[in-house]
């Protein structure tokens, strides 16, 4: 009884030791070229997918490493995603989406895209719906029905070069597409894939595959530069770094909700790193500050609104965002009026106390925002 009371006070030891580091590196022979990441939230650990010999892995929280599958009949493991009790894999050589068990390893049904397509790479869950949108290096999107098994292009990004990274905005409805040779994210309407726009510049080059996190940020792992960059989806400001330790070639990453990490696959020393973000969600979305110098946008003392002076005249605001301190949309205002002063005035009543997030668009591009707390 004393060995297994000391040995669990270990393994407390050591979870909170490697919570407390800002990065972990976890080492294993089975690595071979490891590239696709996803941390499954119910069994608490993540599957592993190596370009290298095409085998699925399985590592716990402790770091513990697994075989989960020897082959399902592929090199290179590129992405997965989680649905219901399904594990997909998204492949290269041969191009191939593989349905999975996630509990057992049993192949469902595996779609054989081959001769269309030499090329998956990223994937991403419309979780409203459950289909899973592919993208391709060619810049293709590609749509999935999981439960029917059916797959066709839903779109081309036209302009990118070896995509690599796909997001979804459900709030925008569309898809952000991230790529090798672009510093700018492509945008795809959910509702008309022929809607595509690029995005501002967020100056990060060479993107291998992108995540992101209920709070709202972006995080982007960069190959050449041997770092994580991140921005706020909703701002689409320039990525900055984030973490440039303990990585070399970085391609697939992941976010492990219930210990607020980032897994990351390092594709350039066989080793995938643990990175610790900030416990504080108060401290990350208060860096998230930024005061346009066109518009000023406080709350008047006492008051439970918010006034969005227009220094410059304005000709149309589109929307106004209240995110409370978790990332989560709590109000919003369509085409505000704007009165003969150049001045907006919202109310925000029904806000219960606490510090919010405002943000000012026009158009698709946030022109302002602030840090607004109501007592």
């Amino acid at each position: 009884m004393k060995n297994i009371i000391l040995l669990i006070l270990f393994f407390v030891a050591l979870n909170s030791y490697l919570t407390a580091q800002q990065t972990h590196i976890v080492e294993s022979d089975l690595f071979d070229g490891p590239e696709a990441i996803i941390y499954d939230s119910e069994l608490k650990l993540y599957y592993i997918g190596n370009a290298g010999d095409g085998k699925i892995l399985k590592m716990d929280i402790l770091g513990l490493v697994e075989p989960f599958i020897d082959s399902i009949g592929v090199e290179m493991v590129m992405s997965f995603e989680i649905i219901g009790d399904s594990l997909f894999a998204s492949t290269n050589y041969p191009s191939t989406l593989t349905c999975l068990n996630r509990y057992t390893g049993d192949l469902i049904y595996q779609l054989d895209m081959d001769s269309i397509v030499q090329s998956f790479s990223q994937t991403v869950v419309d979780r409203r719906n459950n289909n899973i949108y592919i993208v391709v290096q060619q810049g293709e999107v590609y749509k999935v029905i999981p439960d029917k098994a059916q797959i066709w292009k839903f779109a081309d990004a036209g302009v990118q070069t070896s995509a690599q990274g796909i997001e979804i905005d459900t709030l925008q409805n569309q898809l952000m597409i991230f790529s090798w040779s672009l510093p700018q994210a492509t945008f795809i309407n959910l509702s008309d894939s022929t809607d595509v726009s690029i995005g501002p510049n967020i100056g990060s080059y060479q993107n291998t595959g992108s995540v992101t996190a209920p709070d709202g940020y972006v995080y982007l792992s960069t190959w050449s530069g041997h770092q994580i960059r991140k921005f706020h989806k909703d701002s689409i400001a320039e990525a900055v770094s984030f973490c440039n330790e303990s990585l070399y070639k970085p391609v697939g990453i992941t976010y492990n909700l219930d210990k607020k990490q980032l897994g990351v696959c390092n594709y350039g020393n066989n080793t995938v790193t643990i990175v610790n973000l900030t416990a504080d969600t108060l401290t990350g979305m208060s860096s998230y500050n930024l005061q346009s110098q066109q518009l000023r946008i406080y709350n008047p003392i006492n008051t439970r609104g918010v006034v969005i002076e227009c220094q410059n005249p304005v000709e149309r605001i589109s929307s106004v965002y209240f995110y409370n301190s978790v990332g989560q949309v709590v109000q919003r205002v369509w085409e505000p009026y704007i009165n003969n002063n150049q001045s907006i005035h919202i109310d925000a009543s029904r806000l219960p106390a606490g510090f919010y997030i405002v943000t000012v668009s026009a158009g698709k591009q946030i022109i302002g925002s602030s840090k607004i707390v109501f007592q």
